[in-house]
Formats: C-alpha cells, structure tokens, sequence
C-alpha cells in the first residue's frame, strides 16, 4: 500500500508542476516576442499583393517621383548607394528570391542620375509598425557588394546588411530621425555566403533585437523607431570602399532569399 506521505508530496508537485505550466502557457500567449503570422513566403513567385518593385535610386533625400513607381524608400542609413534599382534585376523564377547587381550604365527615373549598377529590390505593400520580421538568406561573395534585410520609412530604420568582401562580419543599422547607428558584429563560426542562415529583427515598442539563426547578438531599448516602416529586402553596390571594398570593373551577383515571415503583435 503506498505511503501517504509519498503520496502527498506527488499530489504537491503535480499540482505546481500544473500551476508552472499554466503560467509559461500564459506568459507565451500574451508575451509580445509572440505574434500572430501575418504572412509567410517561400518566393514560388513574386506575390504582386505583397511585394512591390520600382526603379529608382536610393541616395539620400531622393524619392521617386513617377506616378507609376512606389515611393516607400526614399534613403538608406548608408547613403553613398551606386545602385539603381529596377525590375530586371529581380528574379523570382527559380523557386527562390534572387536579387542581383551588375555593372551596367542607366540612368534612374526619379532623379535622372546616372548610375554605375543596377541592383534588385523590393518592399513590402504593407506597412509596420512593430512584430518580428525573419529573413532566409545567402549572400553574394564580392567585392562591393551589399545584401541587405531592413525596416525603412519616414527617416527611420532597423536593418541587416552583409558586406560581401568579407562573409564573416554583419552590419546592424538604425536610425530614429538625426540619430543613426551602424554596429559591427562578428559571430563565431559564422559566413554568411558558405550557406543560408535565418535573420531576424524584434521590433517592440521599447526594444529592438537583431538576431542570426534563433540567437540574439544585438539588442537597443532607447530611441526605437515609432513610425510605421516597409520591409526591404535588397543588393547593391555601396560606395564606401570601407565597407564591402571595392567593387570589379565587370561585376554580376546575386543574392538569393528562399524564405521570409512576418509576425505582427496585437
């Protein structure tokens, strides 16, 4: 016959072990790092209801101007950008996003500037104004060139970009109105053009956490941008030789994107 002081205690802690239980099922539940899926896209094809593309330039205070082209992007925190982007370089045929840059002569619509390359982009139709953004990716190893994963609007940004001169170091970009920051980091064991990794941005009212693979490398909880923003997802060329070095003469890449999720908060 079991004792039943052996039974007491198993009553006790099954009894906590429900109450701990119930509690962590809450805390998921109402936890803002928890968001409804508003979308998920393997790239199959570019979805025309979620996904736009333009031609047009991104340097610093340049819009575009054209009836017919978006207008969500109007500068990049790194504001030296020797792209323009336009629809050709956009390629979503392959079962995958492939977004390429090449040396090519053209001259933008929005500001008639000629450009030395052509680079892919696009944005997202909808606007946001927080959740949790992850991006699969694999970058083009080149000299020169940029990938990039960012939230961009009315002067405000939070971004990755992935210089391909050098696979192993990440940019973090962020911008709230005169204030922009650019931090570098390095992760162990990390190349972000040997294979595809997960990206993801956190983007609550009073945090912001970049993250690689599920692990959190980065987070800020002052100045968080507050304003609605797109999701950018682009390569190019920058000119701050700095940055991803200095880019071949005759030059064509790509970087490919195979998957992309955005969850919204309540």
């Amino acid at each position: 016959m079991p004792n039943p002081a052996s039974l007491f205690l198993v009553f006790w802690l099954f009894l906590f072990s429900s109450i701990i239980t119930g509690c962590k099922a809450e805390q998921d539940d109402t936890s803002l790092e928890k968001g409804s899926i508003f979308f998920e896209d393997s790239f199959s094809d570019i979805d025309g209801s979620r996904w736009a593309t333009s031609q047009q330039s991104s340097d610093t205070d340049t819009g575009a101007t054209d009836a017919n082209l978006t207008d969500s992007i109007v500068s990049h925190v790194i504001t030296d950008n020797l792209s323009c982007f336009i629809p050709n370089r956009v390629d979503g045929s392959l079962g995958k996003l492939r977004l390429s840059v090449k040396n090519q002569s053209l001259t933008c619509h929005d500001t008639n500037t000629a450009y030395e390359f052509g680079g892919g982009e696009i944005q997202s139709v909808s606007t946001f104004s927080s959740g949790r953004f992850r991006v699969d990716l694999q970058t083009a190893l080149e000299d020169g060139v940029m990938s990039s994963f960012f939230l961009h609007g009315n002067a405000r940004e939070i971004g990755f970009h992935l210089p391909g001169n050098d696979p192993t170091k990440v940019f973090l970009s962020y911008r709230k109105d005169s204030i922009t920051e650019i931090t570098t980091i390095r992760p162990d064991s990390f190349n972000s053009a040997s294979q595809y990794h997960s990206y993801s941005i956190l983007w609550e009212e009073d945090l912001i956490q970049w993250s690689i693979d599920g692990e959190a490398i980065f987070g800020i909880k002052e100045n968080v941008p507050d304003a609605p923003m797109t999701l950018v997802l682009s390569t190019w060329i920058t000119g701050d030789r700095t940055q991803a070095g200095f880019p071949a003469a005759e030059l064509e890449r790509y970087t490919d994107y195979i998957y992309v999720r955005v969850e919204t908060f309540p």
